[in-house]
């Protein structure tokens, strides 16, 4: 999956200790964060593209300051199987940018607007 080629990149930070005691911090790089979203029933392969694209642009145009100049909030999508206390499902995996983009592309009517195209 492509990342950032400038800007700023997520790090995930990890605390913990040695078996002897010693604190330590260790710095993850290529982290992407991503959350899931149900599939329509309808909705396939040929729809990632275009829902990619929508759900980018819905992010981006509503950043209230985009001081970094991110053009790509959503790198990437995918259709994928996983399971629910209702059984498999297919839902759509989707990758952000940055952490901080995360709670704009949960927002349930960037998801709720493009289910009508399918």
């Amino acid at each position: 999956m492509p990342g950032a080629k400038t800007g700023k990149v997520p790090i995930m930070r990890m605390f913990g200790s040695t078996k002897g005691g010693q604190s330590v911090c260790c710095h993850v790089h290529g982290f992407h964060p991503y959350f899931f979203v149900p599939a329509p029933d309808k909705f396939g392969k040929q729809h990632l593209a275009a829902f990619r694209s929508s759900l980018n642009n819905a992010v981006v145009n509503d950043m209230k300051n985009n001081r970094d100049q991110i053009v790509d909030a959503v790198l990437d999508v995918c259709l994928l199987m996983r399971s629910s206390i209702y059984g498999f499902q297919v839902n759509i995996q989707a990758w952000s940018h940055q952490c901080s983009q995360m709670s704009q592309c949960r927002k349930e009517h960037f998801v709720g607007l493009f289910w009508d195209m399918y």
